[in-house]
């Protein structure tokens, strides 16, 4: 300890007397003036603009538990979609979900998050729903999204506040909360923030002399005060072993440590963190194993994953690499007026594809061009592989489904519920996931434990709970018990999620079937 305090005021001291930052201390004068350059994807996904025009601009008139970036008649759902739900009910449900195999469940809960609503009884700073919704699309990945809520609602109150600029440090943009805290320093309660703004506005005595009181006084943990005087002066650790990693691993923490290039923790790191992977400087397999991820969780569109699988010669065979070398082979006999050449890349692409988010990625990223190729006896063997695609995708190819073999059962309910077609009771078929997914599209209602529950949801008009209890439902995926697909199937279509809940009978059919 003793150690520790002399480093502290040492710290202090050569901040007050230091003409400037130390040039070993990067971090600055690139993490953030120079924020990561990132693929700007298609419209259909949502970006911030960059660092030094992002603005608050309060909202006149707009309970800030209301925003979204989706108008709630686009997102599928009604204006009052919570209905007469209270608030500490609806933070339940949405801090309940359960990420999902099937990538519509996820793709559906995003929506849901992301509507622009009206807010559930008693949503207010003291019980936000807004938080939530918030914390849940950080949970994902999905940063842009998670920022740009909090700055349509005006972050004036310490917790929004902490979130915003926790995934600032995350996503390379600084600039405007930094500004706000400048502006109302009682926002950032936690020292580690305002040092952080202060050494970004080149002020490093005051940013050292926090960290040091901060230290001293004991607001600041050992762990974090250990990070931050790396960070302002790394010279200072240059002989000495990386430090542990804190439990929990926080935003400002991670982003601490890659300043500093720290090595990160063993395993999987959690999906926030793999944002920064994203960045065109990181190499390849990582940014293809990042976007992977999230694609996974739903927090990015396929088309940034493809983009990636397509951004060089992959340097190795199988996994990762075998995905991008299917992808770029696939594309070239897209290209070329030879089936026999797309049926040997299209069986490629079907293994390497295997897990049913990524097989949906692909259905989505390839279905157009394969829709207009008609079949053929050459692309025979692979008919029931690109039929499956179709079918995940959505896509309107009747020439393909003309073809399609009687016999697989699974592949005909998928068509004829792609199709809207409502389901006779007595043509159930025999396999029980089959016989659920089935029994929803009947118009009866389900005999189900949690029926009446479902039933008063829709009956008072909580939509939105309703869906979320759906979802529960079908957390699962192919796994969920037949009962339970059946009510989350149709409680959905209840809910007003017709689409939504075809698209999840499609994968529940076709998915856990795709690689075999």
């Amino acid at each position: 300890m003793r150690i520790r305090l002399a480093l502290l005021f040492s710290l202090c001291a050569t901040a007050l007397t230091a003409e400037g930052p130390s040039s070993a201390i990067d971090w600055l004068s690139n993490a953030i003036e120079n924020p990561p350059r990132y693929y700007i994807p298609p419209p259909t996904q949502s970006r911030l603009p960059a660092d030094d025009i992002v603005r608050v601009t309060p909202l006149e008139n707009l309970d800030r538990e209301s925003v979204g970036l989706i108008a709630s008649s686009l997102a599928g759902f009604s204006p009052d979609m919570w209905g007469d739900a209270s608030a500490e009910d609806a933070i339940a449900r949405i801090n309940g979900f359960r990420p999902s195999t099937l990538p519509e469940a996820n793709a559906l809960f995003r929506r849901l998050v992301l509507a622009q609503a009206n807010p559930p009884l008693g949503a207010d700073a003291s019980t936000s729903v807004l938080l939530a919704r918030v914390d849940q699309l950080f949970a994902m990945g999905a940063l842009d999204e998670a920022e740009t809520l909090i700055v349509l609602a005006n972050p004036d109150e310490t917790e929004l506040f902490r979130r915003w600029f926790e995934i600032s440090l995350l996503v390379g943009r600084t600039v405007a909360p930094c500004e706000a805290l400048r502006k109302t320093p009682g926002l950032a309660e936690d020292l580690s923030i305002r040092a952080i703004c202060l050494a970004r506005a080149g002020d490093w005595n005051a940013a050292a002399t926090s960290v040091s009181l901060g230290a001293a006084l004991g607001e600041l943990s050992d762990s974090r005060a250990d990070l931050m005087i790396r960070f302002l002066d790394p010279a200072l650790f240059e002989d000495d072993d990386n430090p542990p990693f804190p439990v929990p691993m926080t935003p400002i923490d991670f982003a601490l440590r890659e300043s500093l290039a720290l090595p990160r923790p063993l395993g999987r790191i959690a999906p926030p963190y793999l944002f920064v992977d994203l960045a065109l400087s990181t190499p390849l397999r990582q940014r293809m194993d990042a976007a992977e991820r999230l694609v996974e969780t739903a927090a990015i569109t396929p088309p940034l994953l493809f983009a990636i699988y397509r951004g060089g010669r992959p340097a190795a065979s199988g996994g990762i690499w075998g995905r991008a070398a299917a992808v770029q082979a696939l594309d070239a006999a897209l290209a070329e007026d030879d089936d026999t050449v797309l049926a040997l890349a299209m069986k490629r692409a079907f293994t390497a594809f295997a897990e049913p988010s990524l097989m949906t990625a692909l259905a989505y990223e390839f279905a157009p061009q394969l829709a207009m190729r008609p079949p053929s006896a050459p692309l025979e063997p692979v008919a029931e592989n690109i039929q499956r695609l179709l079918l995940l995708a959505g896509a309107d190819a009747p020439l393909w489904y003309e073809q399609m073999a009687q016999d697989d059962t699974a592949l005909e309910l998928a068509r004829r519920i792609y199709v809207g077609n409502e389901m006779r009771a007595e043509s159930a078929p025999n396999a029980p996931l089959m016989r659920a997914v089935h029994a929803a599209f009947t118009g009866q209602t389900p005999q189900h434990a949690r029926t009446d529950a479902a039933r008063a949801l829709l009956q008072s008009g909580q939509q939105a709970p309703a869906v979320l209890m759906a979802l529960d439902l079908l957390a699962k995926g192919a796994d969920t018990g037949p009962a339970d697909i059946e009510l989350g199937l149709w409680l959905l279509r209840q809910a007003g999620q017709e689409i939504p809940a075809r698209r999840l009978a499609v994968q529940l059919l076709l998915l856990e079937r795709a690689g075999a």
